[in-house]
């Protein structure tokens, strides 16, 4: 199995609107597909779990369906307009694993003041032979020429940006990883230290690629490498309206647990009860306790309350939360969306240790489902809060609850 990699941009607000965007996406479906056939077509995403037993819908080259499927997206998850339109689609064998398939993701036409960054995103497979054919440097680096070329990011980095190697510039700013690009309007980069090398040996473009590979905070060597680089990027201010306050709600504490993905590397987050199966429910009902008494919010467990939950993940985003500050209350907040699979889909916690999922997930506990699949919620609440609303967590349920 391949490590979580992804290609990831960014950008600030901006006067865009639906029509830009569904050609932005007819644009990237098409030029991706240049690139390799693994990337064509592109099909919608489920919407159910008898859609499995279908064909796929195709998106590539229809643009009507492709409109249809925004606003579907936009009402079926009632999306509120300040957070624009957002749209799913996979590329990959269409009767295949949700793991070998690519998955694409775009946010936009987000609106201020609190909607944060607009994103586009693709998750590559790590299953199957496709999901090494598309970890090609070359593959990859012309895949992100051709997405700035289209959204006119801020910045797009590809690799797995649960791994912190430098902390961002500014909260939910641009993110360094194995492959990187950053518009001029946010940095310059003036020298690339040793250990990085220009795409194509050009920097006119700023597309900059780490020499070790995927980069990783338990690497002496890329942590260096990192920390060298970060010296030769003088950053622009950062964008108007983004809010860094201090975190001063509590939702967690005790002992206990290892985390993979905390910014600095590995930590251990300071957790009440012992990571385990049965004490899954006592995190989950502190979450409960804490959302009523510091944001007036009753959760009941029910699939319509994760909606609350990514509100109020949402909310720590826009005041600048790193997974470092909230690591516990992350947990916290992991455990109820897993008893919402336990209570509406019985699903059950297990241990990693021995599960399909156990080399991937980076937390103790994931939940397995009577369809056969396992899903990780703990690792999608720290995703929803490191990278944004493409991991909205009423999706995510219904993707594995329903084995879409």
């Amino acid at each position: 199995m391949n490590e979580r990699t992804q290609i990831h941009g960014i950008w600030w607000w901006r006067d865009e609107t639906l029509d830009q965007t569904i050609e932005c996406v007819v644009a990237t479906f098409n030029r991706l597909a240049g690139l390799t056939l693994l990337w064509s077509p592109w099909y919608r995403s489920y919407h159910s779990f008898a859609d499995c037993d279908r064909a796929a819908v195709k998106l590539t080259n229809n643009p009507e369906l492709i409109r249809k499927e925004f606003e579907f997206q936009r009402e079926e998850y009632k999306v509120s307009a300040q957070y624009g339109y957002f749209l799913r689609a996979f590329a990959g064998p269409e009767k295949g694993k949700r793991m070998e398939k690519s998955e694409f993701y775009v946010s936009s036409c987000h609106l201020p003041p609190n909607s944060g960054y607009n994103n586009v995103r693709i998750e590559l497979p790590t299953l199957g032979p496709q999901a090494e054919e598309l970890r090609k440097t070359d593959l990859l680096a012309s895949a992100v020429s051709v997405l700035i070329d289209i959204w006119n990011p801020d910045s797009m980095m590809v690799g797995d940006m649960m791994k912190v190697m430098v902390e961002r510039p500014w909260p939910n700013g641009p993110f360094l990883g194995w492959i990187n690009y950053l518009s001029r309007r946010v940095a310059s980069v003036s020298e690339l230290p040793e250990g990085w090398q220009w795409w194509g040996g050009a920097k006119d473009r700023q597309i900059f690629i780490h020499e070790g590979g995927m980069p990783s905070p338990d690497n002496p060597d890329h942590m260096a490498a990192f920390a060298g680089l970060s010296k030769n990027i003088r950053w622009e201010l950062h964008p108007e309206g983004i809010v860094a306050k201090p975190i001063t709600k509590s939702y967690g504490g005790g002992e206990g647990m290892q985390s993979k993905d905390s910014p600095q590397g590995p930590r251990r987050l300071k957790l009440k009860f012992a990571p385990t199966p049965e004490n899954a429910v006592h995190y989950a009902n502190q979450i409960i306790k804490a959302a009523k008494a510091l944001d007036g919010i009753d959760l009941d467990f029910s699939v319509a309350s994760l909606k609350q939950v990514d509100q109020l993940i949402e909310k720590l985003r826009v005041e600048g939360a790193s997974v470092e500050q909230v690591g516990e209350t992350l947990v916290c907040f992991g455990c109820y969306v897993g008893e919402v699979f336990v209570k509406n889909a019985r699903g059950k916690w297990k241990e990693v240790v021995g599960t399909a999922t156990g080399e991937l997930a980076g937390f103790p506990l994931v939940i397995e489902l009577e369809n056969g699949n396992w899903c990780n919620p703990i690792g999608r609440v720290f995703k929803r809060l490191a990278i944004g609303s493409t991991e909205e967590l009423v999706y995510f349920y219904h993707v594995f609850a329903e084995g879409t």
